[in-house]
């Protein structure tokens, strides 16, 4: 989870809220439910791993409603584990969408856009990536032939190959054996685009 608190001064918080509740809560309300069902670890236990669990995000994305809704649903299976009641009917995604907030009816929900290069909003990735590239001495061009990946076009960051997902406002590179591209950090991108190892760099 270090790469939040990376790409938290680079990426608009609601894009990085956005994986999380796809990503991250599911996974980890599932395990902690599991946890408490299978094993009963006690209060204790479950209050230890729920506070360090939320140390993992940083308080800016905390604040936020969705991420809110993710620890609050977390926080329902310490008050079951209080009151020692059973959960064995309720999934993860059930304890979420309870928390999550509601959209009144008539209401469209409003999507984020993509951030805009004004002096208010956020310098976009691809113009990050390009600031990033100078200031490291490495070439930032489009890969040759036009080459994409899942509908995104591709760039040679370095010796690395990378693109950037608009869609959840994060920079994919493939990584060194060349087997499947992943999110990257910028430290851990500079690393492997510069050809050296990226081990070590969190």
């Amino acid at each position: 989870m270090e790469w939040l608190a990376r790409w938290d001064s680079l990426v608009k918080p609601v894009y990085l809220a956005q994986i999380l509740l796809k990503a991250f809560f599911p996974v980890w309300l599932t395990k902690t439910l599991h946890w408490y069902m299978n094993a009963d670890p006690g209060i204790e236990a479950l209050g230890e791993w729920y506070t360090k669990s939320k140390d993992w995000v940083p308080a800016s994305l905390s604040k936020l409603p969705l991420v809110a809704a993710g620890f609050s649903a977390g926080l329902d299976i310490l008050n079951a584990a209080l009151s020692g009641s059973d959960l064995s009917t309720l999934t993860a995604t059930m304890l979420l969408q309870r928390r999550l907030p509601r959209v009144e009816p008539g209401v469209a929900e409003r999507k984020p856009t993509i951030a805009a290069s004004t002096s208010n909003s956020r310098v976009p990735l691809k113009e990050v990536l390009g600031r990033v590239a100078d200031r490291h001495g490495l070439v930032f061009v489009p890969a040759p032939k036009g080459r994409t990946k899942e509908g995104h076009p591709v760039y040679m960051f370095g010796k690395t190959s990378v693109y950037v997902n608009n869609a959840d406002q994060l920079v994919y590179a493939q990584d060194q054996l060349g087997s499947r591209f992943r999110p990257m950090s910028i430290e851990e991108l500079v690393a492997v685009a510069s050809g050296g190892s990226a081990e070590g760099v969190k």
